[in-house]
């Protein structure tokens, strides 16, 4: 008996009435998903900018609508700047955002600095219940109306955010695409999975201090790093400076020294 061949040939498929493949058409519907053309990259939806420049351009001009994404990091790399420019970018051409907040931790001053529109923004705060944000999350994409729905899981702990059970995800994933909204999750660490069409993981590079003594921060230097796309294979990364600003204009900024992250009590 001769052996069975599980190989699935993408280049060339099995004409009718012969033993041999034959050639497959450019224009084969079959298998068209699957062919590679180098130098030919995918058609980029709708997306929803963040307002930072090299953020944007790393993501192809924002995060996508109609699909899920996910924006991770640690406290102070930045996640809440990003969260809010996104917020911000959906408004900004007369549409309408939802943030829902699993920890109550927005900043209604720091919203509208960062150019959020309040009236534009439907903020439903869950108090640190993962169920009811889940829930409201469902019923805001399902409902339409909305460019960007956040979900904002704040710094909840990793035994938390691993009990989220997976059907979750497929329901909002599959709710988005019928809905052409944009849902961006972001908290502590990853929880969608494959789910998601794109993954942005932040990462704390440099803190600078103010000249005059330690404690005056000046800005901080992150590091966003694709790490699931779509569109471009991930890897890539770039430099994102957040700048301290005071009514006098920007500060000087100067490395921190050892001496200042001692009194910080870092060491």
């Amino acid at each position: 008996m001769e052996p069975v061949s599980l190989a699935v040939d993408l280049a060339r498929r099995q004409a009718p009435g012969s033993r041999h493949p034959g050639p497959v058409a450019a224009d084969d519907p079959v298998l068209a998903p699957y062919h590679v053309r180098p130098g030919v990259r995918p058609a980029v939806g709708p997306r929803t900018p963040t307002g930072l420049a090299p953020l944007d351009a790393l993501l192809d001009g924002g995060f996508p609508q109609g699909a899920l994404a996910e924006l991770v990091g640690p406290r102070t790399s930045g996640r809440t700047r990003v969260l809010l420019g996104a917020l911000a970018g959906a408004t900004a051409r007369g549409g309408w955002a939802a943030l829902v907040d699993g920890t109550d931790g927005l900043d209604p001053a720091a919203a509208a600095m960062l150019g959020v529109p309040l009236g534009r923004l439907l903020w439903v705060r869950c108090g640190g219940r993962l169920t009811t944000a889940w829930r409201a999350a469902d019923v805001l994409v399902q409902g339409g109306g909305f460019e960007l729905v956040v979900v904002d899981l704040g710094d909840l702990p990793p035994w938390a955010l691993g009990r989220i059970p997976p059907a979750v995800f497929v329901r909002l994933q599959r709710a988005v695409e019928r809905a052409a909204t944009g849902l961006l999750i972001v908290g502590p660490r990853r929880v969608a999975g494959s789910l998601a069409a794109v993954a942005v993981a932040l990462v704390p590079r440099a803190v600078h201090w103010a000249p005059g003594g330690p404690g005056l921060l000046a800005g901080l230097e992150t590091e966003a790093r694709l790490i699931r796309s779509r569109t471009r294979a991930p890897g890539a990364g770039v430099r994102l400076v957040w700048t301290a600003l005071d009514p006098g204009g920007p500060r000087p900024v100067v490395p921190e020294t050892r001496a200042h992250a001692a009194a910080r009590g870092a060491y």
